[in-house]
């Protein structure tokens, strides 16, 4: 509210000396309920898109009223949500709220404001799937961003002051698996940086719009403002398959398989699969036993690393269904040589790639595991 009347009185005293002036408020927060039941939705990273599109605009040669219009458009339609680990420090003053090591606060301003709720801290995956569930809910009553299958959007990352660069890079790349993978959304162009900060809070924010390719142009605009980056185009998001495999590939893989090749039997009964699904489920049960006997002599993640990598095969369970022996041995290295990474994913990667060779040879005894 404050804001709100303190830029309606500039705009007056602008009025008031001949300037043609207008006023756009942005509320693109989606935590917070309708505006019948709270003071209003507060202004958020989705701001910063307003302002760089209206400047675009501006620089182009638009009047006032064609740049007033646009911007009204873009302001109704972007969405934010934004988590912390823990409150900014504001001088002077206590933190609003506290949070226990475990706990994460979801939905929360910029101010310091706590957010509407309270989550335990999750792995990235999981956190950014909440996030991006939250924002694109249909729950009535919340202003949030619509998000139906082959829809174009443009994502920002905003750093909201204390996450390191591969904080921010793990949260981007998590973002765009989510909606390309799990959502079918196409992410046209994606920002990762420091927009809209909350002093030191180690927190981030995500904000969606729909891309059109005049504001892709307005975007794409030189500025010499020097914190705006480059913005990562769609072509360069998917380049390589680095998020997705398409179902469209993945049947024609099935289809130009050999017929003579042993397949995986479909369902949960198939031995291999039985076999594979329990070996995910002991090492995971055995993480921490892991990362212990690891600590004596290595650098103690040797359970969490093999945890990431029996989560990514456990995910994917229902699609190695459909390939032959080979073929999903083949998914799996690939799976833990991106999942875990380093030594442990190498090493792995390149056993799984030798056996799955020896997999799709004809010769292969059937029911073998």
């Amino acid at each position: 509210p404050g804001d709100k009347l303190n830029f309606g009185i500039a705009v007056e005293k602008a009025r008031s000396e001949g300037m043609k002036v207008e006023m756009v408020v942005v509320g693109d927060d989606c935590a917070l309920p309708s505006v019948s039941k709270t003071a209003g939705r507060r202004g958020l990273c989705g701001t910063v898109l307003v302002y760089k599109i209206a400047g675009a605009m501006a620089e182009e040669g638009c009047d006032l009223d064609t740049v007033y219009r646009k911007v009204l458009e873009v302001a109704a339609g972007v969405g934010t949500i934004g988590v912390s680990l823990n409150p900014c420090s504001v001088p002077g003053r206590p933190p609003n709220f506290l949070l226990a090591p475990d706990e994460i606060e979801l939905g929360l301003g910029i101010h310091g404001e706590a957010g509407y709720k309270r989550c335990k801290l999750e792995p990235c995956e999981k956190m950014v799937e909440i996030i991006l569930s939250q924002l694109s809910s249909i729950e009535p009553g919340y202003k949030y961003f619509p998000l139906q299958p082959n829809t174009r959007v443009i994502l920002v990352v905003n750093n909201l002051g204390g996450l390191s660069n591969l904080e921010m890079g793990i949260i981007a790349k998590e973002a765009i698996r989510f909606l390309t993978n799990k959502k079918g959304v196409c992410v046209e162009m994606a920002y990762m940086g420091t927009f809209m900060t909350s002093l030191e809070m180690q927190g981030v924010s995500l904000t969606l719009l729909e891309y059109t390719e005049e504001l892709g142009l307005y975007l794409d605009c030189p500025t010499e403002a020097p914190a705006w980056p480059n913005g990562c185009r769609g072509r360069r998001l998917a380049k390589g398959g680095q998020f997705a495999i398409s179902a469209s590939q993945r049947a024609k893989d099935r289809e130009t398989a050999s017929e003579t090749l042993l397949g995986v039997a479909q369902g949960r009964e198939s031995l291999f699969l039985e076999c594979l699904e329990s070996a995910c489920v002991a090492l995971a049960e055995n993480r921490d036993r892991l990362d212990q006997l690891d600590s004596v002599g290595g650098d103690g993640d040797c359970g969490s690393t093999l945890y990431a990598g029996t989560q990514a095969i456990l995910a994917e369970i229902a699609s190695l269904a459909e390939m032959t022996q080979g073929q999903a041995i083949l998914r799996i290295a690939s799976l833990v040589e991106r999942v875990m990474g380093g030594a442990s994913g190498a090493l792995y990667s390149l056993f799984l790639t030798a056996a799955a060779r020896r997999l799709e040879t004809p010769e292969t005894p059937k029911h073998s595991v």
